[in-house]
């Protein structure tokens, strides 16, 4: 997650990001949607415990934005974070991440 951020907030910062490979969920052509054509500039996948996220850097006439899908048991849930927020989003993560460090274990008793 952490090599997502940051290859994230370094593409914002006017940084060029490698698009990872191998990854069949990624689009090669542009996809057609409300609001026009979206282009993709970036994809992942990550795979926690038996859910998988995919992640997507689009761009379309409205501005670029983040696209957050999670696969679980057939299902999908999708959230779209603009652009002009992924910093805060990302730093609400990392923050996140640091308070779920600091606790003790789940399987331990206190």
């Amino acid at each position: 997650m952490a090599k997502l951020i940051k290859t994230l907030q370094s593409y914002f910062r006017g940084k060029s990001v490698e698009t990872v490979s191998g990854n069949n969920y990624s689009q090669t052509l542009p996809k057609k949607s409300k609001r026009g054509t979206e282009k993709p500039l970036f994809t992942d996948r990550l795979q926690i415990e038996r859910k998988v996220f995919f992640f997507e850097l689009k761009e379309n006439m409205s501005g670029r934005f983040l696209k957050i899908t999670e696969g679980v048991g057939g299902r999908r849930e999708t959230i779209i974070v603009p652009a002009t927020g992924l910093a805060d989003f990302c730093e609400t993560i990392q923050r996140a991440d640091k308070s779920a460090s600091s606790l003790p274990d789940q399987d331990r008793e206190p």
